[in-house]
């Protein structure tokens, strides 16, 4: 890896990118998806959708979901074509799992079916607002509400357990694919490993600081980007903090991992750092 420049293409409106192997997706904030090759940026499509200034993007297998100011459409990866196309208000913290789409819709957290983007249900915050909602594949959701809560919904709407905490939960609860645990980063600096059937709490780890953004899984570990430069690694079979570092600017965007390296951009003076990542002993 040399940081050589392989291609470059022109955009009208910078917006958001997600990414499969060999295959990129461009998203425009006005609405214009493109298709590219990854390997030397060609098009292989161009789709206009009815969505403006949009705020959220979330690639799930073959489709891609965008949400915004106005609309929420889902796009097919492979052929451009869109799978629906519909009006909404201020769309965000789009999440999809099994055959649910999640988002938030003018504050409320709003469930509709993947395929078509038909509503099975609404709900506001009994709190006054949702943090950014995790969906499960069984259609369940883990989401932060108010200042101090976390709550369970059940696929049909319903309120389940919630869990207090000390400080808003405003990013997106951590799936750990095994259907028993979620895990939830506070803004005191606390990440919290709960029970995904009751809602108790079976570990946490202490932190440095507030989150800077969601925690992820992958590659064995968590990883949890802290304000406002320091990534944290937890275990996630004992929750023990078991390393951090530092990339020696504010973060501007959060951390990916790619390739065993983790990459973000930082400002101080605004530049991309790679970190390398010690294999799992």
């Amino acid at each position: 890896m040399t940081g050589a420049t392989l291609w470059t293409r022109s955009g009208e409106k910078p917006g958001f990118v997600v990414a499969r192997p060999s295959f990129l997706v461009f998203v425009e904030r006005g609405g214009v998806v493109w298709g590219m090759n990854a390997q030397d940026g060609t098009a292989r499509w161009k789709t206009t959708t009815r969505v403006t200034d949009v705020q959220s993007v979330r690639l799930d297998g073959n489709r891609v979901f965008l949400g915004g100011g106005s609309g929420l459409a889902a796009v097919m990866v492979s052929t451009g074509e869109v799978q629906f196309d519909l009006a909404a208000k201020d769309v965000h913290d789009l999440d999809a799992a099994g055959d649910s789409l999640a988002s938030l819709e003018e504050g409320a957290l709003v469930i509709r079916n993947r395929e078509d983007g038909a509503i099975r249900f609404r709900l506001a915050s009994p709190e006054g607002q949702f943090g950014s909602p995790a969906l499960f594949a069984d259609g369940r959701v883990v989401v932060g509400s108010g200042t101090r809560l976390v709550r369970a919904i059940s696929s049909s709407g319903e309120f389940k357990w919630r869990f207090k905490v000390g400080a808003r939960v405003k990013d997106r609860p951590l799936d750990y694919l095994d259907g028993r645990r979620v895990g939830v980063l506070s803004f005191e600096g606390v990440f919290y490993e709960l029970s995904l059937g009751g809602g108790d709490m079976r570990r946490r780890a202490l932190l440095s600081s507030r989150p800077f953004g969601p925690p992820v899984l992958l590659a064995g570990r968590i990883w949890a980007p802290i304000f406002e430069d320091e990534i944290a690694v937890i275990d996630p079979l004992t929750a023990k903090l078991v390393g951090r570092s530092r990339f020696g600017g504010s973060f501007l965007s959060p951390p990916i991992l790619v390739a065993g390296r983790l990459i973000a951009e930082v400002s101080g003076p605004r530049r991309i750092v790679g970190l390398e990542t010690a294999p799992l002993s």
